[in-house]
């Protein structure tokens, strides 16, 4: 009688530890799913950021360079037009004391 009350009792126990050993393993599954996910994540959002810098230099430069022609139409044209070539010199110069 005292046999099969200690033989239940561990049997009890044993299909408890199964049990806790059953939630704990899927708990494990689940957090190795999420931390697989996670990685995931974390790859893409790396692309996105490196996507969105490229993006931002790109804009930054045609930025700059409609700026500076922006700045160029609002310059003056001028015209300038040769009247005699220029002739090398006749001597050495030097600066008047």
């Amino acid at each position: 009688m005292k046999m099969r009350k200690i033989a239940e009792s561990t049997k009890s126990e044993y299909e408890i530890s199964l049990a806790r050993e059953s939630s704990i393993k899927k708990s494990l599954d689940s957090a190795v799913a999420d931390s697989r996910l996670t990685n995931q994540a974390q790859v893409q959002l790396t692309e996105l950021e490196s996507n969105a810098g490229t993006a931002k230099a790109m804009y930054e430069n045609f930025l700059q360079r409609y700026m500076e022609a922006i700045q160029e139409q609002s310059f003056p044209i001028s015209e300038a037009r040769l009247i005699t070539p220029a002739a090398p010199p006749s001597g050495r110069s030097q600066p008047i004391p």
